[in-house]
């Protein structure tokens, strides 16, 4: 049987894609907010993580696939970073969205989304499956960037106040 992906069409995992970015900003709010409860960031972040391993528990728990873990040291060094590489996003949402403001804050994320992802494509690292790199893709990346320069322009140290 083909992987779920090749039958389903491209539209509907770009909405799909839309619905996950959508949820980043609150993400971020509610990581916060629980930041401030516990009275330090990287508390928030780890109630993030702890529920986040619940919820994959549970998912889990209903697939009833066993993984091979005999087979987890042939594992490559870079595929044990997501955790670490997660913890950084999160984290970096809680500090700076409130400092500079969601949109900024997201904005400046989504470039260094596409500066990567145009690496990974381009070179294949991190056994990516390599993409040629068009035009259409680089004007891509530069409105990204020009976008988060027209974002952050006038960020003040006032710009983004709690509401």
């Amino acid at each position: 049987m083909p992987p779920a992906s090749s039958m389903t069409p491209t539209y509907v995992l770009v909405l799909i894609a839309i619905f996950a970015g959508l949820l980043m900003p609150m993400q971020a709010a509610a990581n916060r907010q629980m930041g401030k409860v516990l009275g330090q960031p990287l508390h928030g972040s780890m109630v993030n993580f702890v529920v986040g391993a619940l919820a994959i528990i549970v998912v889990l728990s209903y697939m009833r696939q066993t993984p091979s873990y005999e087979d987890l040291p042939k594992a490559p060094w870079w595929s044990w970073l997501g955790g670490f590489m997660g913890v950084t996003f999160v984290t970096a949402s809680i500090v700076l969205a409130p400092k500079i403001g969601a949109v900024p804050f997201f904005a400046a994320m989504v470039c260094g989304q596409m500066i990567a992802s145009m690496t990974l494509d381009a070179t294949g690292w991190m056994l990516m499956p390599k993409s040629e790199i068009t035009w259409s893709r680089v004007l891509g990346v530069l409105l990204v960037i020009v976008g988060v320069l027209l974002t952050t322009r006038s960020i003040t140290s006032s710009a983004a106040t709690p509401g």
